[in-house]
């Protein structure tokens, strides 16, 4: 087939719904491995301390535990995922803002000693 030539198949774009799925599953993902690593006691004693801690930007919520971490940044991402379905927002334009929700959830690699 060349450039000129066009195929009958539409070009069909992924939906609102499939992209949101696929970043709830991200999301679970990183909550299923944090509790796997940690366990659930350890995890809720980290979160515990991730939401009671007085943190700075710098602070490194891998600190509390490598499945506490995780399961933050999940359950921030999940968080985040259910506010802009709810609130009716294209999906396409958000999955970068989603995915930053994602990475920076976990907090840096190295514990900051600075407060």
């Amino acid at each position: 087939m060349t450039g000129a030539q066009q195929s009958d198949d539409p070009i069909c774009p992924v939906s609102d719904g499939v992209i949101v799925g696929i970043v709830w599953a991200y999301a679970a993902a990183f909550v299923v491995f944090g509790l796997l690593v940690d366990g659930v006691g350890p995890v809720l004693r980290g979160l515990g301390e991730i939401v009671t801690t007085r943190d700075a930007l710098l602070t490194d919520y891998f600190g509390s535990g490598i499945g506490a971490g995780c399961v933050n940044a999940g359950l921030l991402t999940l968080g985040a995922a259910v506010v802009y379905h709810r609130a009716g927002a294209k999906i396409t334009a958000a999955v970068a803002c989603l995915f930053l929700v994602l990475g920076f959830g976990p907090g840096r690699s190295v514990r900051s000693t600075c407060w």
